[in-house]
């Protein structure tokens, strides 16, 4: 992974739901974090050089050495999107349906609201249409966006 390929500047601007690609960014910082298993759930926030900043929620993977311009380095470490593993987004979507509650660096929670008691069921995979939020099927009856 090159140093360009982990800055997250250029990273952000090939996102899809990167909203600030005609922009100038002046910024990135890590707002606040949590972490569940090997998932990583970021808000970032994004300074611009002119007008008012924006705020992202991440879902974020360990980089491994394949993981080329997928990767982007934020808060010490090498990470990719979730979403190219969606398998692996299971125990934040049993968090959301059952419930619980994660604690944030900032002291914040992330509480789940118990909806569904059943278990997910495989396969776990992308939501094969075009939107703005990233979504997860499991099975073909639970949908987790």
């Amino acid at each position: 992974m090159s140093a360009e390929a982990l800055d997250p500047i250029p990273w952000l601007a090939r996102q899809r739901w990167f909203q600030g690609k005609a922009r100038d960014v002046a910024a990135v910082s890590v707002a606040d974090s949590a972490v569940l298993g090997d998932l990583h759930w970021m808000l970032v926030e994004v300074e611009y050089a002119t007008g008012p900043g924006e705020c992202y929620q991440l879902v974020l993977l360990p980089a491994g050495v394949e993981a080329g311009d997928a990767a982007v380095r934020l808060a010490g470490g090498a990470w990719v999107d979730a979403a190219a593993a969606p398998e692996r987004l299971r125990p934040l979507a049993l968090l959301a349906a059952r419930g619980g509650a994660l604690t944030t660096t900032a002291h914040a929670t992330i509480a789940g609201a118990p909806t569904a008691p059943r278990a997910l069921p495989d396969p776990a995979r992308m939501l094969g249409v075009e939107q703005s939020n990233t979504s997860v099927v499991f099975g073909e009856g639970v949908l987790f966006k």
